[in-house]
């Protein structure tokens, strides 16, 4: 306690007679700080935007494309098409292993409209396992597909928020009818945009879900070329798509190591890679912060040299009345820190407040929401007490050495 307030009193005593002196040195410390909270605060919002990307895409979820086969197979020539049909999915659900759910995902592109307006739209036909797999939410008063749908063979249609608003005029048109191709659907739902902010930004708010046996009735398809499925346990993701591959593979005769006939894109490996690739980011900026920081600590080991030398005398002269090196030591290092603690402190009410004003910017959507976890703001406390100290040591130890009869001479 005692060299805590000889450190206090020492530091408000430079404080005012070296104003410029003690400000310059803080500032230093004061930058370092920005610059590593802000880097740190950047890259975790950064990495929370790219899983929000991910995660819009659906849970666990696998998107598959068949196409032409790029191999030739047991007499088949390479380039033959291939396409799917129901019971290609039902053949899935029985023999794909770790598979919870599959969908058709059959698109077209035709002309919706509802009273004087019209324009072009993407419709799918989907079963109602699509919206448990995309985890689509669904506005209040509307509801997704359902199974009654599909038996019934049902004209109805769920909307994205965007092409509802753009056909009606209304933001939750639920109970409205809409003509696609002429022929006339109910709304039954429409996305909720609140939910999933960027959705409104995104392809599914432009985008009209059918039932698959009314996409069927609608378009005479009856074969589709794209599906998407979610595995039961997600650490098996890789072997369900090779279970997927495998049994397509024989119900369509082609070529299993064909990778260009049947396509993945498994979303849960490109969040596994995607924090992998964030968290050497976050790496990396942390040390950039953290050696901006140490050039402002180099700032203030200079700086307490020069007050180590200055102070000589007086040094001295409490050496000669008992005071021991040891509390020399200490004193020295504590104004250190709390040199360094008060330019930290200036740094990340800096931060916290760039922090704060960002969001008024609406750049969320370019680099997502900056902010600082309580880990990060531990680890910052850490790294200024780690640089005062190794900032302070060097000049604290030559004062806690000095010759007290020597040092009263100079």
């Amino acid at each position: 306690m005692l060299a805590l307030r000889i450190a206090l009193k020492q530091f408000f005593i430079d404080a005012r007679s070296q104003r410029l002196r003690t400000l310059l040195t803080m500032l230093g410390i004061t930058w370092g700080t920005v610059a590593l909270s802000l880097l740190l605060a950047f890259g975790r919002g950064l990495h929370e935007n790219m899983r929000s990307g991910l995660a819009r895409a659906g849970e666990n979820v696998v998107f598959a494309w068949i196409g032409p086969t790029y191999k030739s197979w047991q007499g088949f020539k390479k380039g033959r098409p291939l396409s799917l049909k129901e019971e290609d999915l039902a053949a899935l659900r029985n023999q794909a292993v770790n598979l919870r759910a599959v969908s058709p995902r059959a698109g077209i592109n035709i002309t919706a409209s509802c009273g004087p307006k019209s324009q072009d739209a993407d419709v799918y036909g989907v079963l109602p396992e699509y919206f448990a797999i995309r985890r689509l939410p669904v506005l209040a008063g509307g509801r997704a597909l359902s199974s009654r749908d599909v038996v019934e063979k049902r004209r109805v249609a769920f909307l994205g928020y965007r092409i509802a608003r753009q056909l009606t005029g209304e933001p939750n048109p639920v109970g409205s009818t809409i003509l696609l191709a002429g022929f006339p659907y109910e709304i039954v739902g429409v996305l909720d945009p609140l939910d999933q902010p960027a959705n409104e930004e995104g392809w599914d708010s432009d985008e009209v879900q059918i039932p698959y046996p009314s996409y069927k009735d609608l378009t005479g398809r009856q074969t589709f070329y794209s599906f998407l499925f979610q595995p039961l346990d997600p650490s098996r993701n890789k072997e369900t798509v090779e279970s997927v591959r495998s049994v397509l593979s024989r119900r369509l005769n082609f070529d299993p190591s064909d990778k260009g006939a049947l396509d993945f894109d498994d979303f849960t490996e490109f969040a596994r890679s995607a924090d992998a690739f964030m968290t050497a980011i976050a790496l990396l900026l942390g040390a950039s912060g953290v050696l901006t920081l140490v050039a402002g600590g180099v700032g203030v080991s200079n700086i307490m040299r020069v007050t180590v030398q200055e102070r000589t005398h007086e040094i001295g002269i409490k050496m000669a009345l008992g005071a021991k090196s040891g509390l020399v030591l200490t004193a020295f290092l504590l104004e250190t820190l709390l040199l360094t603690a008060a330019g930290g402190a200036a740094g990340l009410a800096v931060a916290c407040g760039t922090i704060a004003i960002f969001p008024s910017f609406n750049l969320k959507q370019y680099v997502g929401t900056p902010n600082l976890s309580p880990v990060f703001y531990l680890l910052i406390v850490v790294a200024l007490g780690l640089v005062g100290l190794a900032a302070g040591y060097g000049p604290a130890r030559r004062a806690s050495r000095m010759d007290p009869v020597l040092a009263m001479k100079l």
